[in-house]
This record gives structure tokens, C-alpha cells and sequence, in this order.
């Protein structure tokens, strides 16, 4: 028997065989979130300063509406980051 002809007479087995491959990796992914937020920068930076931290608040609970978990959000505020 060859090859193609072999694969051709279990098809449906490799076919199920990749599903499940599939729907196993689809509903093993988590959702991580990194949110870096840095509004105050040193004075001759060349930067002005933003509102990154109210960003941070506006965010966050939309990941959470989304799926995202706490413990899979970090989120690194201004001098965190060093």
C-alpha cells in the first residue's frame, strides 16, 4: 500500500486529530496585559507631561470587561519602571 493511499483511507482520523489539536489550543490561551503608564517625565527630557495614569484607570476596567483577569494584567506606573 503507499503512502497516499494510506493517509487517503484514515483521513477522517487525521482530520479529528487536528481538531482537537485546534480546540485544545484555542481554549488553553490566557489573556495578558502589560499597561505601562509614564506621565512624569524629567524636566529637560524634552517631554511634556501627559495624563498616562487617568489612561491607566480608563483602561483597566475595560481589559477586565474583556476577559483579562487581575492577576494576568500588570501595569507599571511612572517610576515602577526602573
Amino acid at each position: 500500500m503507499h503512502f497516499s493511499a494510506y493517509i487517503q483511507m484514515h483521513k477522517p482520523f487525521y482530520i479529528l486529530i487536528f481538531c482537537l489539536f485546534i480546540c485544545t489550543a484555542l481554549y488553553s490561551q490566557t489573556n495578558k496585559a502589560l499597561f505601562v503608564a509614564i506621565d512624569k517625565y524629567p524636566l529637560n527630557s524634552g517631554w511634556n507631561e501627559i495624563h498616562a495614569t487617568n489612561d491607566y484607570k480608563l483602561v483597566l476596567p475595560m481589559l477586565k470587561s474583556n476577559g483579562y483577569k487581575e492577576n494576568d494584567i500588570t501595569v507599571v506606573l511612572n517610576d515602577e519602571d526602573t
